[in-house]
């Protein structure tokens, strides 16, 4: 049973130590690693090929109620990408799925950790909304780093260009504010990082109409042939229902 508060709100603003194992949930291959989510599989300090993981809030977010309406809600968190390769692959994702919901075993690489092969183009069968900071061009997207959002699929229904030089192994953290305004149904994106680089995009979607009044939030974070270092530094996320 859902709890009935209809505001929610939570903090990590430096560091997700092993103290706060019991407030994240982590899936598939993602860990806590020296006060950081690492999402995907590292080896002998050497990155994993297709690996999946996702690092999760562990409580229920109140998205919406059939009396009240829809909440508003607005997450900021920083994240970190890095990699030895010529051409890093994947990206990493903030995602709203049902809460309670499972990674699947084969959804690395363009899955994006939330998707499975079985239902990549069946809208029907998915129940995910997620906004992804893609690395690498596969088979499902549309061109090579970009920032797109996504419902019930691993293809996206917007997305604009990341330059790839402009987001991997500047070892500077790139800071993202994910936003969805009640009213007027807007889903925001605003990306931005210290060597300069600023992106927003934006997608009207009302999430009734896709996700349950339950939902978790969090990160998932993939890997395929080519790898990279995916981490979250900081998280904040505040909600209520309008």
């Amino acid at each position: 049973m859902l709890h009935r508060n209809s505001n929610s709100s939570f903090k990590f603003p430096n560091a997700f130590g092993p103290y706060r194992n019991d407030i994240i949930t982590y899936q598939g291959d993602a860990v806590e690693s020296n006060g950081t989510i690492q999402l995907t599989n590292i080896e002998n300090d050497t990155n994993m090929p297709y690996s999946a993981g996702r690092a999760s809030y562990i409580l229920p977010i109140r998205l919406w109620d059939p009396k009240i309406g829809l909440a508003n809600f607005t997450t900021t968190f920083s994240f970190l990408v890095t990699s030895n390769e010529q051409s890093p692959g994947v990206g990493v994702s903030f995602f709203i799925a049902p809460y309670h919901s499972k990674i699947s075993e084969s959804s690395s690489d363009g899955y994006l950790g939330l998707v499975s092969p079985e239902t990549v183009f069946n809208t029907f069968q998915n129940q995910i909304v997620a906004v992804e900071f893609d690395t690498f061009q596969n088979e499902l997207d549309h061109t090579v780093a970009h920032v797109g959002i996504y419902v019930n699929s691993s293809s996206s229904v917007t997305m604009v260009k990341w330059g790839i030089d402009n987001v991997v192994n500047f070892l500077t953290p790139v800071v993202a504010t994910v936003s969805y305004e009640a009213l007027s149904h807007q889903l925001n994106v605003d990306l931005s990082s210290l060597n300069g680089t600023k992106i927003s995009l934006s997608h009207e979607i009302d999430l009734r109409e896709v996700l349950p009044d339950g939902v978790s939030v969090g990160f998932s974070g993939v890997t395929g042939r080519m790898v990279e270092t995916l981490e979250i530094l900081s998280w904040t996320f505040s909600s209520n229902l309008y």
